[in-house]
């Protein structure tokens, strides 16, 4: 993933979806289509839920239940989904990639 993207901070938000235009490993064009990384959205929204599930299960491991305090736990869910969606939208990008694009080895 290191060499996919301009900039290697994903926080950078200016400059969060610029790709080299091909990989500087392979040589692939990392520009498929027009429109090709909109599939990554399925991707991220799977990594997503994926996480708020596992954030749902430790809040209960910790504090015991869930509903007496629902409303604590949204507010941590959705901190929790602000900071990662700049990780979570670059993964799902070079996931969908992956799954897509067949590389020769």
């Amino acid at each position: 993933m290191h060499g996919l993207f301009k900039t290697t901070n994903p926080y950078d938000l200016k400059h969060i979806a610029e790709m080299h235009p091909t990989c500087p490993h392979c040589g692939h064009s990392n520009r498929v289509e027009p429109g090709f990384y909109f599939g990554a959205a399925y991707v991220s929204y799977i990594l997503m839920v994926g996480l708020l599930c596992c954030l749902i299960t430790v809040y209960y491991l910790v504090y015991g239940e869930i509903f007496e305090h629902f409303w604590r736990l949204m507010f941590m869910a959705t901190g929790f989904a602000l900071v990662l969606t700049p990780v979570v939208f670059r993964y799902s990008r070079v996931i969908f990639l992956y799954i897509c694009v067949p590389f020769k080895k």
